[in-house]
């Protein structure tokens, strides 16, 4: 993973730059609306390896992930009136997302790569299992009630989904 890369961030594929930073700190790393950028002291990026750059962009997304996710759970569930009675965010190799039958909420940290609103159908979809424990067509008429346009995400998921397990 070096300086061409690029990166899926909410959606938006953002070309990874790593810069020399004499700021505080050895790395940091910031999404703006162009690239991803990595701020690195100059003696730490001449001994730079594909593997650190992959590692800290892992940490990174998984932070945001955790930091943003919880958000989004929490505007939809009151938008549902569906609330989950924990939830965690986490590193899922098969699924997007899961629901206990205690009422617990599991998803995918991938989610902070993918547009916005696959994640919400994501979120949406593990709220309605809070009412409907199946995929029966009442669990479907629930998503599509918060969601009428769900299956253009279903969609995504199933078309690009495995491009954001490469990191």
């Amino acid at each position: 993973m070096g300086q061409s890369e690029r990166i899926f961030y909410r959606g938006q594929l953002l070309p990874l730059n790593v810069v020399s930073s004499n700021r505080v700190g050895n790395v940091s790393i910031s999404a703006g609306s162009a690239s991803l950028e990595i701020s690195i002291h100059p003696y730490l990026k001449s001994r730079l390896t594909d593997g650190d750059v992959k590692k800290w962009v892992r940490l990174w997304l998984e932070s945001e992930a955790r930091r943003l996710i919880p958000i989004k759970v929490r505007e939809w569930a009151e938008k549902t009136s569906l609330y989950p009675d924990k939830l965690r965010v986490k590193d899922q190799r098969s699924r997007w997302g899961s629901c206990s039958s205690k009422g617990n909420i599991n998803l995918n940290w991938r989610l902070i790569m993918a547009p916005e609103t696959v994640m919400e159908y994501v979120i949406v979809h593990e709220l309605c299992h809070l009412r409907f424990p199946n995929h029966s067509k009442s669990f479907w008429a629930l998503v599509a009630h918060y969601l009428p346009d769900f299956q253009m995400s279903k969609s995504w998921l199933r078309k690009n989904g495995q491009m954001l397990f490469l990191t």
